[in-house]
């Protein structure tokens, strides 16, 4: 299933830049996103936008109850925090017959717009019946570090050992 997404990701013009042999790097709308591999579920893709909001220049418990908010709000897209940072999660299994470019597409669009999401939550500006709607507020996405180096966490939380 790897070679069959990283193909994919390449095929919808994605450059992809492997960062451990689990985890490939790729941009969208100024915006990175890994693609996570798990060796022992073939059929599961995971997708991240990695630290999207750290922890360390915001409130804690203003960006916990963001985190909450994205969490029971929208759906497939879930936040976690990772080390220092809060990590936006896209998560599925795909079934055999499914277009690829069409889950991969649907998966890194989500995750852009659950990002716009949580900028408005975080500035007062949602809605609590705006369900995974995503537009374009116009904010040049300040909180989100272009410059992280990916290399030094990249210990990420995949269990990739069997269950035993």
């Amino acid at each position: 299933m790897k070679e069959k997404v990283l193909n994919t990701l390449r095929e919808l013009g994605f450059i992809t830049e492997e960062r451990t042999p689990e985890a490939y790097e790729f941009q969208y709308e100024g915006h990175t996103f890994i693609y996570l591999y798990n060796e022992h579920d073939e059929s599961f893709i995971n997708i991240a936008m990695p630290a999207v909001l750290d922890f360390e220049d915001a409130d804690d418990l203003t960006t916990y109850k963001a985190a909450d908010k994205i969490n029971a709000s929208l759906k497939y897209i879930k936040a976690y925090r990772f080390a220092d940072n809060l990590w936006l999660y896209y998560e599925r299994e795909v079934i055999s017959d499914e277009d690829l470019s069409e889950v991969l597409s649907h998966m890194i669009y989500r995750l852009d717009a659950g990002y716009d999401y949580m900028d408005k939550v975080l500035n007062g500006d949602d809605d609590d019946d705006d369900d995974n709607d995503d537009d374009d507020d116009g904010n040049d996405d300040a909180n989100y570090d272009d410059d992280l180096d990916l290399d030094d966490i990249i210990t990420l939380p995949i269990d990739n050992e069997p269950e035993k």
